[in-house]
């Protein structure tokens, strides 16, 4: 029986006094108030003098080597790469490197913060470029730079110059098998009207069929052709009109709910260490009182 007391004693004595807890509060309200309004105004005073940031995005087309295939001339892991080095300049402060590989002018770059490359979903031949800047129409300057600088790039312009020369032979070759295909039916059909061939062993049609295949795969080539031009924008970039950073009321949101658990813990770690003063002080009166 003495042994449950002693526990049951123990138990009541590690309860929490919801209503202890809240005279703590209510002694403290000033404080934890004071905490709140000066975390809400201060956080208000520099969101709203931090300079806006401005976002946008552009997507561009990969290279491929035919208008209808998925086969991509640079991949996207390439394309990534060339991109996270101007990324890089950024980060390390390079706004001159910077400058000259875009083509804009340093004053303006330095209002670029941050570039970002990732692949939209459900995409294979497209990247998703991001730009954060401080004055909204760089983002047309950006646009034109990054993609003047990834066509520009020796590796690129090797591969799409390899990937041309290889279709105007693919071309040429064609075009000369339509021309031996054409003269052959013309020439059998010759022999047929003079009546010097009777039995071919094959329908002359067949001779017509395979030079309409051959000129549609040369129309498909002529038209790979054209469209091999590089990079392209297929998604032109918005000009932003509001600001991504700060977000001033969020920024609010959270400095108001951190100063309130700030300052109720505050009140109760004031408050434990006045008790302890207190219990302190007692003993020291009843140590003198029994001497």
């Amino acid at each position: 029986m003495e042994e449950t007391g002693k526990s049951q004693i123990y138990v009541d004595e590690d309860e929490i006094d919801l209503y202890e807890l809240c005279l703590v509060v209510k002694k403290r309200f000033k404080l934890i108030l004071a905490i709140f309004i000066i975390a809400v105004l201060s956080t208000g005073v520099i969101s709203s003098i931090m300079t806006p940031v401005y976002r946008s995005s552009f997507i561009v087309r990969v290279p491929t080597v035919s208008a209808n295939s998925n086969e991509q001339i640079i991949s996207i892991a390439e394309t990534e790469k060339i991109i996270n080095e101007l990324r890089k300049l950024i980060e390390d402060g390079r706004t001159k490197d910077l400058s000259e590989k875009l083509g804009i002018n340093e004053n303006k770059i330095d209002e670029l913060t941050s570039l970002t490359v990732e692949v939209p979903r459900n995409e294979k031949n497209f990247v998703e470029i991001t730009a954060d800047v401080y004055k909204p129409l760089l983002v047309n300057d950006l646009e034109k730079g990054i993609l003047d600088y990834l066509n520009k790039n020796r590796y690129v312009k090797e591969r799409v110059s390899l990937r041309r020369e290889s279709l105007i032979r693919l071309k040429q070759d064609i075009q000369a098998k339509i021309n031996e295909i054409e003269g052959l039916r013309d020439f059998v059909i010759g022999q047929i009207k003079k009546g010097k061939v009777k039995d071919l062993g094959f329908n002359p049609i067949d001779l017509d069929n395979a030079v309409i295949n051959l000129k549609q795969r040369l129309n498909n080539i002529k038209n790979d052709i054209q469209l091999l031009r590089g990079f392209e924008v297929v998604i032109e970039p918005a000009i932003p009109q509001k600001p991504v950073k700060p977000k001033k009321l969020l920024n609010v949101a959270i400095a108001g709910i951190t100063s309130l658990f700030f300052g109720i813990f505050l009140a109760f770690l004031m408050e434990w260490i006045e008790k302890n003063k207190r219990v302190g002080v007692r003993r020291d009166s009843s140590a003198e009182a029994s001497e």
